[in-house]
């Protein structure tokens, strides 16, 4: 470190994620050459990962070396899944991971040298808190940089919107003969997240009066009795 400190010119490359990791991110570099540095920061025009908006940050700092003399560089950064995207070479189609090679490519041919750092985050290290600093006043700005809406935030965003109507409906549009209504007659049981999937099964199969009992496996011609194969009655919800 104290070699690459010393004969490289130094890109630190942080970020700053507020809330929910969905929430619209802000990103900063911050650039040291010599004597003389300066930061910028970004505003996203929409809700992004934080790997995908640090991956943002990557490429518009390559954006300002373009303008740059050919030089050494190393950036770093405490996104390790960024560098990891970097190192798959965009297998997953990130668009942003293929605009970052292609820049790159073209910035080695043109007598640029590429370093990337991984560093661990919030531990002091000064530049990186300069950065933190710029990351946070991003939230002020009023323009937006417009990037690519990739399919995982699609996915996120759609999650988003369809869960709590999955939800109103499973608690609403409920048939009065539902089986559901024997175990829970006022439907007033509010169900966890990440329930066992086997248990989940039941519940749905209940909702839609095909619960596994052993009166339904008997009608099925699945077994032999519609009897409690432990108690003896009969193998129906009551």
């Amino acid at each position: 470190m104290h070699h690459i400190s010393h004969t490289c010119t130094k890109l630190w490359l942080q970020f700053l994620r507020m809330g929910h990791p969905l929430k619209q991110v802000r990103r900063a570099f911050l650039w040291y050459q010599r004597k003389w540095y300066g930061t910028r920061a970004f505003r996203l025009s929409h809700k992004t990962s934080s790997t995908c908006a640090e991956l943002y940050a990557i490429l518009f700092a390559l954006r300002h070396i373009r303008e740059s003399p050919s030089c050494a560089w190393v950036f770093y950064t405490d996104s390790k899944a960024a560098l990891q995207c970097l190192e798959n070479m965009g297998v997953g189609g990130s668009s942003c991971v293929i605009d970052i090679l292609e820049i790159h490519q073209t910035l080695l041919s043109r007598g640029h040298v590429f370093i990337l750092q991984w560093i661990p985050g919030h531990v002091g290290i000064s530049c990186n808190e300069a950065v933190d600093r710029a990351a946070a006043n991003a939230h002020n700005l009023s323009s937006e940089v417009l990037v690519i809406f990739p399919r995982g935030d699609r996915r996120a965003l759609v999650s988003s919107v369809t869960a709590p109507m999955i939800r109103h409906q499973w608690l609403h549009d409920v048939t009065s003969h539902s089986l559901l209504h024997e175990v829970d007659p006022s439907l007033s049981l509010v169900l966890p997240e990440r329930l066992p999937r086997h248990f989940m099964s039941l519940m749905y199969r209940m909702r839609l009066n095909i619960a596994s009992t052993p009166m339904l496996r008997y009608r099925l011609g699945l077994s032999p009795t519609d009897l409690c194969s432990t108690c003896g009655v009969r193998g129906d919800l009551r």
